[in-house]
């Protein structure tokens, strides 16, 4: 399946922001030691927080997909004199590591991408060394407004068509289903932040305009279900979406950070 890279790529880099530089002062007396980023993109938000905490030993970057792997080694190349750096194509449900082998992991907006969001913390718990780290931030989709009831549904619009062409995208869940699955992996909560974003609404110029590149996101994403049997009915479903983000405008889904520990058995 062709994939949407600079759009998408765009949209990480705005979401990296919104994740990393709430968590930048929380975490900056973090002894990261040896650190995990499962699920790494294109590695610029384990970039930022290698740059803000000082006591990363060693990062090792996993994705399932090799390309966004090229583009993690980018961002490191001018990091390899100060950082010993190791790059991976794994899945995070099924991570290629020993037991205990982690001081710290970064798992950033990777459970609704992962076929088994549950066995993704729990692969997460098991590498994690005895009261290691758990830097983690996923969409939520709970106790929303018309604006993010919008954007929910535009996110799982995109990730029904994935899941239709085969690609593992899964719609986001809400907060305490994810505090649950945290829980069952062994994990304790030390911290944990909801963030909200504001709406492109249509009456301000500069809503329009990302209502607009909106629209034609959903008009690309399109062209990847063309040749499915589906796609008169998800047709039907992009023009509802867009007449609802006429109508009220739409942001992204809340954000859900947390920084846990893995409970000691």
């Amino acid at each position: 399946m062709p994939r949407c890279r600079t759009t998408c790529s765009i949209a990480c880099r705005q979401r990296c922001e919104r994740t990393v530089l709430p968590l930048l002062e929380r975490i900056a007396e973090l002894d990261a030691g040896v650190m995990l980023d499962a699920g790494c993109g294109d590695g610029e938000t384990a970039r930022r927080i290698v740059e803000a905490v000082g006591a990363v030993k060693r990062l090792v970057l996993v994705d399932i997909d090799a390309a966004a792997l090229d583009e993690a080694r980018d961002q490191f190349e001018g990091l390899a004199d100060r950082l010993e750096v190791a790059f991976r194509v794994a899945d995070v449900t099924q991570l290629p590591f020993a037991a205990d082998s982690f001081d710290s992991v970064l798992l950033s907006d990777v459970l609704h991408h992962s076929g088994d969001p549950q066995q993704a913390l729990t692969q997460c718990a098991r590498v994690l060394k005895p009261a290691g780290i758990l830097l983690f931030s996923e969409m939520v989709c709970d106790e929303l407004s018309g604006p993010e009831a919008v954007g929910r549904d535009l996110h799982h619009f995109k990730s029904a068509i994935d899941r239709l062409c085969g690609v593992p995208h899964q719609n986001t869940l809400p907060r305490p289903v994810i505090e649950a699955a945290l829980a069952s992996a062994g994990f304790e909560t030390l911290w944990w932040q909801r963030e909200r974003f504001d709406p492109a609404r249509p009456a301000d110029p500069d809503g329009r305009r990302r209502i607009a590149a909106r629209e034609q996101f959903l008009e690309t994403y399109l062209e990847h279900a063309e040749q499915l049997p589906q796609y008169a009915s998800l047709r039907k479903q992009a023009a509802f979406l867009n007449y609802r983000m006429l109508r009220c405008g739409f942001t992204e889904a809340p954000e859900l950070r947390v920084i846990a520990r893995k409970l000691a058995i």
